[in-house]
């Protein structure tokens, strides 16, 4: 840290700026971890898959406490659904332990709570098979 002779103007140069910045994002994020991002009261939810192996769905933005029936659409499979309670920031993670989603098979996911929220996700299945030769 550098101090003008006047004691007036401080500024950060060299590794003490970029130690500085460091500190200020690690106190941030290490917040955003311990209290996790706010869901503002009527927000938007959302839905997504985080893991296909078994399947994990993870969810933010339902009311707290509400009952959410989540559904699990692949392509050209049959469906599968279960109902889970969001906590009480509104969170959900909802886990299939006896399903899979193989890489080259879309989905459309439905979560839909008791109170009204609602959510939707979907991916189309990428092109898989083909082989690229250079």
């Amino acid at each position: 840290m550098d101090i003008a002779e006047n004691g007036s103007e401080i500024s950060f140069s060299g590794h003490n700026a970029v130690m500085h910045r460091l500190v200020i994002i690690g106190a941030f994020v290490a917040s955003l971890a311990v209290t996790g991002p706010a869901t503002p009261a009527g927000s938007k939810a959302s839905v997504g898959l985080t893991d296909r192996t078994p399947v994990r769905i993870a969810g933010y933005g339902f009311r707290p406490h509400e009952r959410v029936s989540v559904r699990v659409a692949p392509t050209s499979r049959a469906a599968y659904a279960k109902v889970v309670t969001a906590t009480a920031s509104g969170r959900i993670v909802v886990i299939f332990p006896n399903r899979v989603l193989p890489e080259c098979v879309g989905y459309r996911l439905t979560a839909t709570g008791n109170h009204g929220s609602r959510a939707t996700g979907r991916e189309v299945p990428p092109p898989c098979g083909i082989v690229v030769s250079p």
